[in-house]
């Protein structure tokens, strides 16, 4: 699934999520324009995300996300990721953890 938020109009951000396997799915490429941060936009397609893959029976949704961007670590928190460990592809110059979140 791939969504498209607007704000004012004007293309604010974008989501990914991979197609459900195993009772799971995976949020990807999440994306908020600089003039659209901090307005609820990052929420929104979060949430978006969450209602699709419930919707579809998916009971964890997962994400990588690099350690050191703490902004998009808290706004996975504040949707109830919570830290599972180092991400799987340990090879980017840029560490990622893996979250995940419960959606039963």
């Amino acid at each position: 699934m791939n969504a498209i938020a607007t704000f004012g109009g004007k293309p604010a951000g974008m989501v990914g999520a991979t197609a459900p396997l195993n009772g799971a799915s995976e949020l990807v490429s999440l994306w908020v324009a600089p003039t659209a941060r901090g307005k609820g936009v990052g929420d929104a397609l979060v949430e978006e995300v969450a209602d699709w893959a419930r919707s579809r029976g998916v009971a964890i949704l997962a994400l990588n996300v690099r350690a050191a961007n703490l902004h998009a670590v808290a706004l996975y928190r504040r949707h109830g990721f919570l830290d599972a460990g180092p991400s799987p592809s340990g090879t980017d110059p840029h560490p990622e953890k893996r979250m995940s979140r419960s959606l039963l």
